[in-house]
């Protein structure tokens, strides 16, 4: 008995020694990334920043916002972050709620168009000529319109409203209340949980795409931020025309791609680390949706 309590705690060390190792190097990346932004960008060049900054300053997120295209490009990134999930959140909770009722027509059919998308695509020729036939090509309406439907957050919220109470709707339909009063003062408010996930997975992912801009976009300036920095770090031309446009507005010389890159690394990345902690609390209720039943 001494011995097998002997091997369980032992392998609870091993196990959360090899869970602190892989989360420190998850971690440190960022970290660095971080120390770099706050330290003179000079300075950086020497080597040695890990974990600290080694000569202190904030200059570097000043000229990165004083920088037209960079200033520009959080806008553009911020806006779409917002519109598109909202008008995500709108659509998927509409057709969710659509597609439950037990008197709704075709919704088999439905269901099945959502599905296919899931596993088989048009690929980007096609896509990119529907887009283009839509006028939405080079307009800010193509990082928001082509994702507004998530077919795996269709299928979560489906699934958490087929798992509320029926009797809850039957009572409100007794009371009076039609399917938008039941809509809005009864499925919204229960299903915030589903809610948060939603918004959480296509805030995310509206925010950390790159591709649609660099696809869609000729003019630099219409950029949002992932798309711009990941042009800074694949075209080292970018990088000098910004750095040379930060240095005509600053009149400060000092600026280093490294300090560049790294300032906007934690720009683009931090607000989703600040947003997270708000939605955490329904996170982990709405992705053990359809987990447990009974």
């Amino acid at each position: 008995m001494k011995n097998a309590t002997l091997s369980v705690k032992i392998t609870n060390i091993v196990i959360y020694l090899a869970i602190g190792l892989f989360g420190v190097i998850c971690v440190y990346p960022f970290l660095n990334a971080v120390a770099i932004s706050f330290n003179d960008p000079l300075d950086s060049l020497k080597g040695g920043i890990y974990l600290l900054p080694r000569v202190y300053t904030y200059r570097n997120y000043v000229m990165i916002f004083m920088e037209e295209n960079i200033a520009g490009s959080y806008i553009i990134s911020i806006s779409r972050t917002v519109i598109g999930s909202l008008m995500s959140v709108v659509v998927i909770t509409l057709f969710c709620f659509a597609v439950t009722r037990k008197e709704f027509v075709g919704k088999k059919f439905f269901n099945y168009m959502i599905v296919i998308p899931m596993y088989f695509g048009g690929g980007f020729l096609p896509t990119y000529l529907i887009n283009k036939s839509y006028g939405l090509v080079n307009n800010f309406w193509v990082l928001v319109l082509p994702a507004v439907v998530w077919s795996f957050g269709i299928i979560l919220f489906k699934t958490f409203l087929l798992a509320l109470p029926a009797e809850i709707e039957d009572a409100a339909a007794i009371d009076g209340a039609g399917h938008v009063r039941a809509l809005l003062y009864i499925v919204v408010p229960l299903s915030m949980p589903i809610i948060s996930v939603i918004v959480l997975f296509v805030a995310v992912g509206h925010w950390n795409d790159w591709y649609t801009g660099v696809a869609y976009f000729s003019n630099i300036k219409k950029y949002p931020s992932a798309s711009l920095l990941y042009k800074m770090l694949q075209d080292a031309s970018s990088a000098r025309d910004i750095i040379t446009a930060v240095t005509r507005i600053t009149g400060v010389s000092t600026v280093t791609p490294q300090a560049l890159k790294m300032t906007m690394l934690v720009v683009i990345t931090a607000p989703i680390l600040i947003i997270y902690p708000f939605l955490q609390k329904h996170f982990e209720q709405g992705m053990m949706i359809g987990a447990i039943k009974g």
